[in-house]
Order: structure tokens, then C-alpha cells, then sequence
């Protein structure tokens, strides 16, 4: 990533230079604020930066072409802010560093693995199905994008029967079971956002 940003601050001779540069010059507004969207950056005065993340992971670059100046903030954990706040911190001393409260510490206990059985299968949740898969006495969720590609895996730990949590992202789900015990939907929970409701796929 730091070679990347060597490339877009001239540091580093590139034949994608002339794509760089337009990058900054095709420009949007965002909304009612000062903030522009270039192509691929999110753009303030002549300053550019973009975040992301997946599964368990979040990341963060920034760079100022006047002032030939770059952060890359890279993180193997995932919260709501991300990492965000440290590499506008780096970026910028006068942005403060978010204060986030620190995750709730959960408890894993033994259930009987019969019941996993019972939570196995696919569940639409929004654009993505989750995969549900059992390996022995331990319990896997693994997200497929629209185009079937399969994300990272990850065990879930029993918090109670019905509820699990992944120790990597701190997320939570919740199984919804039938008179029969099998489980006819979940809901994912993660830090800051709303419940996601997730039906079973037949």
C-alpha cells in the first residue's frame, strides 16, 4: 500500500500515472458537505483518502499530493470505526482519536453438539447467504457475496443454546427455532448496527 501511495505522490515513476491523476479530477459532491467523490477516493480540498474492510479486518489510506504526504493504517481486527479515526489521527493531529467502549467479554459453554444439527444450512441475509456448517462439536459461519465467493470462516462459540459469537469479529447470532427444535432463521448482531434478520433457505 505504501508503494501505492509512493506512485500517486510521485515518488515512484508509474505508467498508470495519467489514471491516477484522474482520478482526483472527476469529482462529485457528497450531500451538503464540503467532501467530493473522485474516482475510487473520497476527496477533501486536494486530500484523498478511502477505508474498508471485511470479515475480522479494516484498513485505511490517506494522502495529500500538495504536500506529498501518506498514511496506510492496516488492522486484523474490526470494530464499527474501524481504523479510521487513528489514520485521520496520523493523517491529521488535530482529528481526536475516537474513545470507543471496549467489547463486552462473553463466555463460551460446552452445549451438546446434537443440537448443531439444528442451526446447519443457508440464510439470506440481505445481499449475502451465510453459510451455517458443522465440523464435529464446533459450529462455522462463512458469508457468500452475489456472486458466490466465499468469505473468511469462523468458528461460533455457544453463548446458550440458542445464541453463538465469533471471538475475531465480535459479532453475535441468534437462532429462531421451530416446534421441531430446527432453526427457521438468525440474527446477526454486530457492535453499532442494527440486528440483521436472516431467514433459512429452504
Amino acid at each position: 500500500m505504501l508503494t501505492f501511495l509512493a506512485a500517486f505522490l510521485g515518488y515512484k515513476e508509474s505508467p498508470l500515472a495519467p489514471a491516477m491523476k484522474a482520478m482526483l479530477e472527476v469529482r462529485r459532491p457528497v450531500g451538503k458537505t464540503k467532501a467530493e467523490i473522485g474516482l475510487a477516493w473520497h476527496i477533501l480540498g486536494e486530500s484523498a483518502w478511502h477505508s474498508g474492510g471485511t470479515g475480522g479486518f479494516r484498513s485505511f489510506v490517506a494522502y495529500d499530493p500538495k504536500e506529498r504526504t501518506g498514511v496506510v493504517v492496516l488492522s486484523n481486527a474490526s470494530t464499527p470505526a474501524g481504523v479510521d479515526d487513528i489514520g485521520a489521527h496520523i493523517w491529521n493531529p488535530k482529528v481526536p482519536l475516537a474513545n470507543p467502549e471496549p467489547p463486552k467479554q462473553r463466555t463460551e459453554i460446552h452445549i451438546d453438539p446434537k443440537l448443531l444439527d439444528n442451526y446447519t444450512g443457508r440464510y439470506q441475509l440481505a445481499d449475502r447467504i451465510l453459510e451455517i456448517s458443522r465440523d464435529g462439536g464446533r459450529l462455522f459461519v462463512q458469508g457468500y457475496g452475489p456472486q458466490g465467493i466465499g468469505g473468511p470462516k469462523f468458528e461460533m462459540f455457544a453463548e446458550s443454546e440458542k445464541n453463538f459469537f465469533v471471538k475475531e469479529t465480535g459479532s453475535q447470532f441468534t437462532f429462531e427455532t421451530g416446534p421441531d427444535g430446527r432453526a427457521m432463521s438468525l440474527t446477526m448482531h454486530r457492535i453499532g448496527r442494527e440486528p440483521m434478520p436472516a431467514p433459512r433457505l429452504s
